[in-house]
């Protein structure tokens, strides 16, 4: 029985490949060229969606209604460029588009899966019908690519394209205007879809003519559950005017600090309005952040090498844990010319910094993050320039996110390692290490409120360290202060009940020879000198004259509770002698420490418990001893 329903679980498996036909595609050099399209990563396979291909005739083009998947290398394997094979499947139901949203959304957040088991989905959304093509109200359709897996688990990265059912709340679709190059990303829990253009290409109800292009402010919010689709209705106000009116940049994904579900999207780059005429290059320095839950906007400046104003380029955050470096490749510059540098937005420092390396110029390429790698695909060496072809293999790149180099070759990793298998380069982590944070000027106090909880990793400056470790040591001293005092008048009442004891059953001391009674317990044997508790030779000072001050007044002193300590401290060393004992240093990023003394402990040897408590009191005298007015550096 068991092994019928296997055969028949196998045979609906079977059926639902019917439709799916595969080949595999040539690693020709040179490549032909490819643009305008997306690429994404799910369950270990790279996807490779729409977008444009050279037909090898001048400029001319042709849609590319198809989608490439390719198996990346297993962990700790490597595999070079032109030995990656992709398949195509050709059972592509969605309409050709250029210049779209492709989403990954794994199954911990997708409410759709493939015949019963889950494996995540492809999403796509909005874009262009290729060669100035009039858009159709199919274009409206949320795309889903769901992936199939056999009976026993695992993926082949075959799957099926279908269009998903209207949600519930489709009016929000209905009275949007559709764009393509959007400022899109899946961030927390669903898709953020901001700005773009509206053309004739891109929604069926524009009254534009052909290649007259017009800013949309829509910012639109899709949940991967059961939510649908959302409308941001943010009021825009001069300052975040071209916040959302924003075609061709980029949107980056980023988590606050300290909070598991609270993220913030970051766009920058592209055409925003100007008062001057068409809409101009953004300036890469200012950051404007969306808050999806809270539908507000917020912007931020930014600090170090800014970038070069830019369209069309590609950009993909690294790391995980509040930790986040957004590397932007290529693009177009404010002189029509195609970029070949790099540059990296490293939040939450919001600070830009260089890629000593360069590349070839590319534009209206396509990139993703795996581990510690940026895969680039695609892309123009000029702007309409059709006509050469790709010195890349295959048209891919990978870039490697922390050693800041171009290689040939991609090294498969496992999803659990740390930060996702990015580590920052170098100079990032000096930045940041060197108190970058400290000198952040902050525009707007829910920006630093959104990173203020961060750790010393982040706040990693010297002298909030030095200034935490002696508050740390000004503290240490009053609590032993306090456990000395209790342990003196423990000891103290513990030796008079001996007292009364001993009194009450003492008798005549009887030597067993003539010698006169040996010196007693309170006594040091040996010819060293005998010091006491409460002398002078106990108090610590700071080293020489390298106290300094805060600026200006500011003085931090201990409580008058403390120095009432230190007086009862004093009085009760006075009054105790023990066996000597080596009271350890204490030292300090500011160079107050209590120097190594001598100190002498009296009481009964053969009492551990009490020279435990005599010591207590005397190490807390002994840091009692310390000024009681620190001033710090």
């Amino acid at each position: 029985m068991a092994g019928a329903s296997t055969l028949f679980h196998l045979a609906s498996w079977l059926l639902l490949l019917l439709p799916v036909v595969v080949t595999a595609t040539n690693a020709t050099l040179p490549a032909t060229r490819r643009a305008h399209h997306s690429i994404a990563i799910l369950n270990n396979v790279l996807y490779i969606e729409g977008g444009e291909i050279a037909t090898g005739v001048g400029n001319e083009t042709a849609a590319v209604n198809n989608t490439l998947y390719a198996s990346l290398p297993a962990l700790n394997t490597s595999q070079t460029l032109d030995n990656i094979t992709f398949q195509e499947i050709s059972n592509h139901r969605p309409p050709a588009a250029r210049d779209f949203a492709l989403w990954a959304v794994d199954s911990s957040y997708s409410s759709y899966s493939s015949s019963g088991s889950s494996k995540g989905a492809l999403y796509r959304f909005g874009g262009a019908t290729p060669n100035n093509g009039k858009a159709n109200d199919v274009n409206r359709a949320l795309w889903a690519f769901l992936p199939v897996s056999f009976p026993g688990g695992g993926s082949t990265g075959m799957g099926l394209w279908d269009s998903q059912p209207a949600p519930q709340n489709s009016a929000v679709l209905q009275n949007a205007s559709l764009t393509s190059n959007a400022q899109s990303i899946f961030c927390g829990t669903g898709a953020v879809y901001i700005g773009g253009s509206v053309t004739a290409s891109t929604d069926v109800h524009s009254q534009l003519d052909s290649g007259d292009r017009q800013l949309s402010s829509d910012v639109l919010y899709f949940s991967a559950g059961s939510d649908g689709w959302k409308k941001s209705n943010a009021s825009l106000t001069s300052k975040y005017t071209s916040a959302a009116l924003r075609d061709r940049g980029q949107a980056a994904c980023v988590r606050a600090i300290g909070s598991r579900y609270l993220y913030m999207v970051p766009t920058f780059g592209g055409f925003v309005p100007s008062d001057k005429g068409p809409p101009q290059l953004a300036n890469m320095s200012t950051i404007h952040m969306y808050n999806p839950e809270t539908d507000t906007w917020y912007a931020q400046t930014a600090s170090g090498d800014i970038p070069p104003k830019r369209s069309d380029f590609c950009a993909v955050t690294a790391g995980s844990d509040s930790r986040a470096d957004v590397f932007v490749s290529g693009g177009i510059g404010e002189d029509g010319q195609t970029l070949d540098d790099m540059y990296i937005l490293s939040f939450p420092g919001f600070h830009w910094f260089k890629v000593p390396v360069k590349s070839t110029p590319r534009a209206h390429h396509a990139c993703t993050s795996y581990g510690s790698s940026m895969i680039v695909s695609g892309g123009l060496a000029a702007d309409g320039d059709w006509a050469t072809n790709d010195v890349w293999p295959q048209s891919l790149g990978i870039f490697n996110m922390s050693t800041l180099q171009w290689q040939s070759t991609l090294t498969g990793f496992e999803a659990s390692y740390y930060r996702y298998g990015y580590e920052p380069s170098q100079n990032i982590t000096d930045w940041y290490t060197r108190g970058g944070m400290g000198r952040v000027r902050w525009d707007d106090d829910n920006i630093r409120l959104f990173v203020q909880n961060s750790t010393s990793y982040y706040y990693g400056d010297e002298e909030t360290k030095r200034n935490a470790i002696i508050g740390g040591s000004v503290g240490g001293a009053t609590f032993l202060s306090l456990l000395g005092a209790a342990a003196f008048f423990y000891r103290r009442r513990r030796r008079a009940h001996r007292t009364r004891d001993a009194e009450a059953q003492a008798k005549e001391y009887d030597s067993e020879d003539d010698d006169p009674p040996s010196p007693t317990h309170s006594e040091l044997s040996g010819d060293g000198e005998v010091k006491e508790a409460g002398s002078d030779t106990l108090r610590s000072e700071l080293d020489g004259n390298t106290r300094s001050e805060l600026a200006g007044t500011a003085r931090s002193e201990l409580s008058s509770g403390v120095e009432g300590n230190k007086e009862k401290m004093d009085d009760a060393s006075s009054q105790s002698t023990c066996v000597s004992c080596r009271c350890k240093s204490v030292r300090s990023f500011t160079s107050f420490k209590a120097h190594d003394d001598e100190a002498t402990i009296q009481g009964d040897e053969e009492d551990e418990e009490d020279i435990t408590s005599q010591w207590a009191a005397a190490t807390a005298a002994k840091m009692s001893g310390a000024r009681s007015i620190y001033e710090l550096e």
